[in-house]
């Protein structure tokens, strides 16, 4: 409670006062509601979020094809699992490179990693394959790299 001017104010009206609002008239029958009722099975409360242009918010859907990649990215960028510190932002910058229409954050792309392997949405042996293959390609990539630098010495 609070004293402004001299007057005590109250949070609330004390229950002997009569309330403040007038009664509403009663509907008649001919009147129609302005609302249709909601369709059955419906939910009355939920209302989805909504984006900052005012849109309701859509789930990304993770395709197969979207988390193979995420899988061949995770794999490129660790050195096929053997380097896991610091391999978010180049897990991202190679996510963002393929799929440049996507925006999802850093953080969303390496949960995604973990939810792949987690829920096993891409099964163990095409995980395995996906991993030889980024090996293949990195060998490849060193065999590349060391004849550049033996001619570089030879001449």
């Amino acid at each position: 409670m609070r004293d402004v001017g001299g007057r005590v104010l109250r949070r609330r009206a004390p229950v002997i006062q009569s309330a403040t609002a007038q009664p509403q008239p009663q509907p008649q029958a001919s009147q129609t509601p302005t609302r249709a009722p909601p369709a059955e099975g419906a939910a009355l409360d939920h209302q989805p979020a909504l984006t900052q242009a005012g849109r309701p918010r859509q789930r990304m859907k993770w395709t197969v094809s979207i988390n193979e990649n995420i899988l061949r990215f995770y794999y490129k960028v660790t050195n096929l699992g053997q380097e896991t510190i610091g391999y978010r932002q180049q897990l991202y910058a190679e996510f963002c490179r393929t799929y440049p229409d996507i925006q999802v954050s850093e953080q969303r792309v390496s949960d995604q990693y973990r939810v792949i392997i987690r829920n096993n949405l891409i099964p163990e042996t095409r995980r395995n394959s996906i991993k030889s293959e980024v090996e293949r390609e990195i060998n490849n990539q060193e065999q590349v790299l060391d004849q550049v630098s033996s001619l570089r010495n030879s001449t």
